[in-house]
Protein backbone atom coordinates (compact mmCIF):
# COMPACT_ATOMS: atom_id res chain seq x y z
CA UNK A 1 0.00 0.00 0.00
CA UNK A 2 1.33 3.41 -0.92
CA UNK A 3 0.49 6.47 1.19
CA UNK A 4 1.12 9.97 -0.14
CA UNK A 5 2.58 11.96 2.75
CA UNK A 6 2.47 15.19 0.73
CA UNK A 7 -1.32 15.05 1.21
CA UNK A 8 -0.95 14.90 5.01
CA UNK A 9 1.86 17.35 5.77
CA UNK A 10 1.93 20.92 4.54
CA UNK A 11 4.74 23.41 5.16
CA UNK A 12 4.28 27.00 4.02
CA UNK A 13 8.02 27.69 3.97
CA UNK A 14 9.18 24.74 1.85
CA UNK A 15 8.15 22.71 -1.14
CA UNK A 16 7.04 19.20 -0.20
CA UNK A 17 10.11 17.59 -1.75
CA UNK A 18 12.45 19.74 0.42
CA UNK A 19 11.15 18.16 3.64
CA UNK A 20 12.66 15.09 5.27
CA UNK A 21 10.15 12.36 6.12
CA UNK A 22 11.03 9.69 8.69
CA UNK A 23 9.11 6.80 10.29
CA UNK A 24 9.95 7.26 13.98
CA UNK A 25 7.59 4.71 15.56
CA UNK A 26 6.12 1.45 14.26
CA UNK A 27 4.28 -0.41 17.04
CA UNK A 28 4.08 -3.70 15.14
CA UNK A 29 7.20 -4.30 13.05
CA UNK A 30 6.22 -7.93 12.43
CA UNK A 31 2.93 -6.91 10.79
CA UNK A 32 4.03 -3.69 9.08
CA UNK A 33 7.28 -3.10 7.25
CA UNK A 34 7.90 0.28 5.67
CA UNK A 35 10.24 1.10 2.83
CA UNK A 36 12.30 4.29 3.12
CA UNK A 37 10.10 7.26 2.32
CA UNK A 38 10.62 8.65 -1.16
CA UNK A 39 11.30 12.36 -0.57
CA UNK A 40 10.77 13.24 -4.23
CA UNK A 41 7.14 12.11 -4.33
CA UNK A 42 6.41 11.73 -0.60
CA UNK A 43 5.32 8.12 -0.92
CA UNK A 44 5.44 5.83 2.10
CA UNK A 45 5.20 2.18 0.98
CA UNK A 46 3.69 -0.14 3.59
CA UNK A 47 4.26 -3.87 3.21
CA UNK A 48 2.46 -6.61 5.11
CA UNK A 49 2.96 -10.37 5.04
CA UNK A 50 -0.11 -11.98 3.46
CA UNK A 51 -0.43 -14.41 6.38
CA UNK A 52 -0.90 -11.87 9.21
CA UNK A 53 -3.72 -9.60 10.34
CA UNK A 54 -3.78 -6.93 13.06
CA UNK A 55 -3.06 -3.25 13.66
CA UNK A 56 -0.04 -1.01 14.04
CA UNK A 57 0.50 2.63 14.85
CA UNK A 58 2.93 4.45 12.57
CA UNK A 59 4.41 7.81 13.56
CA UNK A 60 5.91 10.01 10.85
CA UNK A 61 8.18 12.94 11.58
CA UNK A 62 8.64 15.67 8.99
CA UNK A 63 11.52 18.13 9.18
CA UNK A 64 11.74 21.21 6.99
CA UNK A 65 14.89 23.06 5.86
CA UNK A 66 14.66 25.32 8.93
CA UNK A 67 14.92 22.22 11.23
CA UNK A 68 11.33 22.62 12.36
CA UNK A 69 9.56 19.30 12.88
CA UNK A 70 6.02 18.06 13.02
CA UNK A 71 4.80 14.53 13.74
CA UNK A 72 1.61 12.66 13.08
CA UNK A 73 0.51 9.17 14.01
CA UNK A 74 -1.92 7.01 12.12
CA UNK A 75 -3.24 3.49 12.56
CA UNK A 76 -2.83 0.81 9.92
CA UNK A 77 -5.27 -2.09 10.12
CA UNK A 78 -4.59 -5.24 8.12
CA UNK A 79 -7.63 -7.45 7.60
CA UNK A 80 -8.36 -10.72 5.85
CA UNK A 81 -11.13 -10.21 3.33
CA UNK A 82 -10.37 -13.08 0.95
CA UNK A 83 -12.13 -16.40 1.24
CA UNK A 84 -10.46 -19.81 1.21
CA UNK A 85 -9.75 -21.71 -2.01
CA UNK A 86 -11.67 -24.97 -2.49
CA UNK A 87 -9.86 -27.75 -4.35
CA UNK A 88 -11.21 -30.89 -6.05
CA UNK A 89 -14.92 -30.10 -5.85
CA UNK A 90 -15.78 -32.19 -8.91
CA UNK A 91 -18.77 -34.28 -9.87
CA UNK A 92 -18.79 -37.75 -8.32
CA UNK A 93 -20.24 -40.94 -9.80
CA UNK A 94 -21.61 -43.98 -7.98
CA UNK A 95 -23.25 -47.24 -9.13
CA UNK A 96 -25.75 -48.96 -6.85
CA UNK A 97 -28.00 -51.99 -7.19
CA UNK A 98 -31.71 -51.54 -7.83
CA UNK A 99 -33.48 -49.93 -4.87
CA UNK A 100 -30.29 -48.82 -3.08
CA UNK A 101 -28.83 -45.38 -2.34
CA UNK A 102 -25.22 -44.23 -2.25
CA UNK A 103 -23.11 -42.68 0.49
CA UNK A 104 -20.57 -40.25 -0.96
CA UNK A 105 -16.95 -39.73 0.05
CA UNK A 106 -16.02 -36.02 0.11
CA UNK A 107 -12.49 -36.68 1.45
CA UNK A 108 -10.87 -35.38 -1.74
CA UNK A 109 -12.42 -31.91 -1.28
CA UNK A 110 -10.07 -29.58 0.60
CA UNK A 111 -9.78 -25.89 1.43
CA UNK A 112 -6.73 -23.70 1.99
CA UNK A 113 -6.40 -20.08 3.08
CA UNK A 114 -3.46 -17.65 3.17
CA UNK A 115 -4.21 -16.54 6.74
CA UNK A 116 -6.18 -19.34 8.40
CA UNK A 117 -4.25 -22.64 8.43
CA UNK A 118 -7.43 -24.68 8.99
CA UNK A 119 -10.53 -23.28 7.24
CA UNK A 120 -13.70 -25.30 7.82
CA UNK A 121 -15.59 -27.18 5.12
CA UNK A 122 -19.30 -27.85 5.15
CA UNK A 123 -21.47 -29.75 2.69
CA UNK A 124 -25.22 -29.61 2.02
CA UNK A 125 -26.27 -32.35 1.85
CA UNK A 126 -23.45 -33.92 3.83
CA UNK A 127 -21.56 -37.08 2.84
CA UNK A 128 -23.66 -39.35 5.05
CA UNK A 129 -26.80 -38.36 3.13
CA UNK A 130 -28.48 -41.29 1.33
CA UNK A 131 -27.99 -40.10 -2.27
CA UNK A 132 -30.85 -41.46 -4.40
CA UNK A 133 -30.72 -42.56 -8.03
CA UNK A 134 -30.16 -39.49 -10.21
CA UNK A 135 -28.12 -36.30 -9.78
CA UNK A 136 -28.03 -34.35 -6.51
CA UNK A 137 -26.49 -30.89 -6.26
CA UNK A 138 -24.02 -30.56 -3.36
CA UNK A 139 -23.05 -27.12 -2.04
CA UNK A 140 -19.60 -26.93 -0.45
CA UNK A 141 -18.83 -23.92 1.78
CA UNK A 142 -15.32 -23.13 3.06
CA UNK A 143 -15.09 -20.59 5.90
CA UNK A 144 -11.93 -19.06 7.38
CA UNK A 145 -11.35 -17.58 10.87
CA UNK A 146 -12.30 -14.10 9.58
CA UNK A 147 -15.66 -15.53 8.42
CA UNK A 148 -14.85 -15.14 4.73
CA UNK A 149 -16.69 -17.77 2.71
CA UNK A 150 -16.17 -19.45 -0.61
CA UNK A 151 -18.95 -21.56 -2.09
CA UNK A 152 -18.66 -24.15 -4.85
CA UNK A 153 -21.07 -26.76 -6.09
CA UNK A 154 -20.79 -30.18 -7.66
CA UNK A 155 -23.12 -33.08 -8.38
CA UNK A 156 -23.27 -36.57 -6.96
CA UNK A 157 -24.54 -38.79 -9.79
CA UNK A 158 -25.99 -42.15 -8.73
CA UNK A 159 -26.71 -44.80 -11.35
CA UNK A 160 -28.81 -47.88 -10.85
CA UNK A 161 -27.30 -51.11 -12.14
CA UNK A 162 -28.89 -54.48 -12.71
CA UNK A 163 -26.71 -57.30 -11.46
CA UNK A 164 -27.14 -60.61 -13.21
CA UNK A 165 -25.42 -63.87 -12.45
CA UNK A 166 -21.71 -63.56 -13.26
CA UNK A 167 -21.73 -59.74 -13.58
CA UNK A 168 -19.20 -57.98 -11.42
CA UNK A 169 -19.43 -54.30 -10.44
CA UNK A 170 -15.98 -53.67 -11.91
CA UNK A 171 -17.28 -54.89 -15.31
CA UNK A 172 -20.21 -52.44 -15.16
CA UNK A 173 -17.98 -49.54 -14.12
CA UNK A 174 -15.41 -50.12 -16.84
CA UNK A 175 -18.07 -50.63 -19.55
CA UNK A 176 -19.72 -47.32 -18.64
CA UNK A 177 -16.42 -45.43 -18.34
CA UNK A 178 -17.02 -44.32 -14.74
CA UNK A 179 -14.32 -44.03 -12.11
CA UNK A 180 -12.94 -47.24 -10.64
CA UNK A 181 -14.64 -48.36 -7.39
CA UNK A 182 -11.76 -47.32 -5.13
CA UNK A 183 -11.81 -43.81 -6.61
CA UNK A 184 -15.49 -43.26 -5.89
CA UNK A 185 -17.00 -45.90 -8.18
CA UNK A 186 -19.54 -47.99 -6.34
CA UNK A 187 -21.19 -47.97 -2.95
CA UNK A 188 -23.07 -50.75 -1.27
CA UNK A 189 -22.54 -53.19 -4.15
CA UNK A 190 -21.08 -56.65 -3.50
CA UNK A 191 -18.18 -57.67 -5.74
Amino acid sequence: VDVSLFDYFEDVDNDDDEQIYTVTINTNGVLIQTDPINSVNGILTINTPCTLIGTAEITIEVEDTGAETITDTFTVTVTDDVGPVISCAQDMFYNVPVGMTATANFGSVTARDKVDPAPTLGFVPNASFAFPIGSTLVTCTATDASLNETIETFYVHVFEIQLTAGTRVLDVVSLRGDAAPDAGGSAGVPA
